[in-house]
């Protein structure tokens, strides 16, 4: 949500200015609200290599499932089997023809106008051949009623996408703005800014939709591939309050945590505010990372309680209090009661972890691969001078300029393309963002 952003580029900001030229090469900005006009597109139903057309179709789909919990539970006719149903045949097509979601709703509106066009496609990739089939003869079979009814659902979660025009812009060109194997090979920094975006629905999608392109770029990483770092701040942004979907990408970060980070050299950093704010699923799996940093929380059993039953060791002896009792004439007996687990817990959590001083905190660092961190030790920062926002706001802008590519460009090409014309040259923009009065 741009404070990690801000706080990165006022470190990069405060260097040399030969430094800060180097380091300021490497940097792409991505401003995903659109707001000054530019983008940074992420295309849905772009081909990969690799990946089979039917897998390219299910990526938005898997998206759209986790981010709206109740499109499983919708009927048969509304819900994951129609999205399904339609999704998996007309992405397979555009996918093929190196279309995009922009023009998905064209091809279910007039299939026919595309016949020989289709037919060749089925004839030239064989995968496509029951797509197109079940395209041209079973849907084109169907009314007008039924027509609707089956695309419905679909073409509703594509137009979340395409009419507004950064959205549209941004899922519906050529080609990505980021390539994640050249950011890889020129170690490159790429600073993702959801600020802005008002709408909760696109940013949750945006999320995401980079998130899983990202995932599947990792995946097909090998073993001794560069090491790289992925940073996800304020994780309560990215995931919704709807248990059941927290519960969904649970299962992403449990294949991050316990498996691609390890065996593809991924160093990952994931920040939140509060363990109650997140589901008991997703937080044992955030817990389950090597190394843990917190401060000090107001949330005695869904915070504190937590990081004293991992970090602290239960004594079985630990006095609660003593008594001498008298059992004869002149003969005294010492009885000793013991504090039981929750209350060793309890005392823990509410003076270890609940009473910490402003910029003090406990890190229980992992001191090697595939080893949780287990003894935490207390740490003061010192708070910094502050960012010049003024300098970063500047700095945001000027990059935004050199990165993105105009909303209007994109829209231009992608109205050239469904015309069957080349597409427009762009108009980048060449910005020096690295003067001295910059």
């Amino acid at each position: 949500m741009g404070g990690t952003i801000d706080h990165f580029l006022d470190v990069l900001l405060r260097r040399p200015l030969s430094r800060r030229k180097e380091d300021g090469k490497r940097l792409r900005y991505v401003q995903m609200s659109g707001e000054s006009g530019s983008v940074t597109p992420f295309p849905i139903y772009r081909r990969t290599p690799g990946s089979s057309l039917y897998r390219i179709a299910e990526r938005p789909i898997e998206i759209w499932q986790r981010s709206d919990p109740t499109l499983k539970l919708g009927a048969p006719v509304q819900g994951l089997n129609a999205v399904l149903s339609i999704g998996d045949v007309v992405g397979m097509i555009l996918a093929a023809l190196d279309w995009r979601i922009t023009e998905a709703e064209a091809l279910l509106r007039e299939p026919e106008r595309h016949a020989t066009q289709l037919m060749a496609l089925a004839q030239r990739e064989p995968e496509t051949q029951k797509p197109v089939a079940w395209l041209l003869d079973t849907y084109a079979s169907f009314t007008a009623h039924e027509k609707r009814t089956q695309t419905s659902s679909y073409v509703n979660k594509v137009r979340s996408l395409t009419l507004d025009p950064t959205t549209q812009a941004t899922y519906g060109a050529t080609q990505p703005g980021i390539d994640w194997q050249e950011v890889i090979d020129h170690k490159l920094a790429v600073l993702i800014d959801f600020r802005g975006e008002m709408s909760s629905n696109q940013r949750f999608f945006g999320m995401l939709w980079i998130f899983h392109d990202l995932l599947e770029f990792i995946r097909n990483r090998k073993p001794n591939s560069p090491l790289m770092s992925l940073v996800i701040d304020e994780l309560t942004y990215f995931v919704s309050a709807d248990p059941r979907q927290q519960d969904v990408l649970a299962d992403d970060f449990e294949d991050l945590i316990a498996r691609l980070a390890r065996n593809r050299r991924v160093a990952l950093t994931v920040t939140h505010q509060e363990l109650n704010q997140l589901t008991k699923r997703m937080g044992n799996v955030l817990m389950s990372m090597g190394t843990q940093i917190f401060g000090s929380t107001s949330d005695l059993e869904g915070g504190a309680e937590v990081w004293a039953k991992r970090f602290d060791r239960y004594e079985p002896l630990k006095p609660k209090k003593v008594t001498d009792t008298l059992v004869g004439r002149n003969m005294w007996t010492t009885r000793t009661t013991e504090l039981s687990i929750a209350e060793q817990i309890r005392i823990a959590a509410q003076e270890k972890y609940m009473n910490l001083p402003p910029f003090t905190f406990w890190g229980a660092v992992s001191q090697r691969e595939g080893e949780l961190g287990m003894v935490p030790e207390q740490f003061t920062i010192t708070p910094d001078e502050g960012v010049n926002w003024e300098r970063v706001e500047q700095a945001r802008h000027l990059l935004v300029q050199r990165n993105g590519q105009p909303i209007e460009d994109v829209r231009s090409e992608i109205a050239m393309r469904t015309r069957g014309t080349e597409r427009l040259p762009s108009r980048r923009r060449k910005v020096d963002i690295n003067t001295e009065e910059d």
